[in-house]
């Protein structure tokens, strides 16, 4: 059976455009989550740094393509310019409105 098994899951999101998806990880690795609980300068979480760094970490793959029709690399400049429906859309799929959901009814 063995702890470590290889590839990190995945699953494919279709966007709100559905020529194109996006291939994210269903769950993330200590190596990849703990990039984005940094803190600012000033010692206090920075949630859109934070956020950025979670989609960033998240994304495996996709094809969104640029004018000319080229695959455009995932990196934060890109991830910026995804529309707010498509993020929050990878977002969920990735399971935050399930882990907020849970959180609230502990409240």
């Amino acid at each position: 059976m063995g702890y470590f098994k290889g590839d990190t899951p995945t699953k494919r999101v279709q966007l709100t455009d559905t020529n194109y998806w996006v291939e994210i990880y269903t769950e993330l690795r200590w190596g990849q989550s703990k990039q984005f609980f940094r803190a600012s300068k000033d010692g206090e979480m920075d949630l859109v740094a934070s956020a950025d760094a979670y989609l960033l970490a998240l994304i495996k793959s996709w094809n969104l393509d640029d004018e000319a029709g080229a695959v455009v690399p995932v990196t934060i400049e890109t991830i910026n310019s995804l529309s707010q429906d498509d993020a929050l859309l990878i977002l969920n799929s990735a399971g935050l409105k399930d882990a907020e959901a849970e959180a609230q009814k502990k409240d």
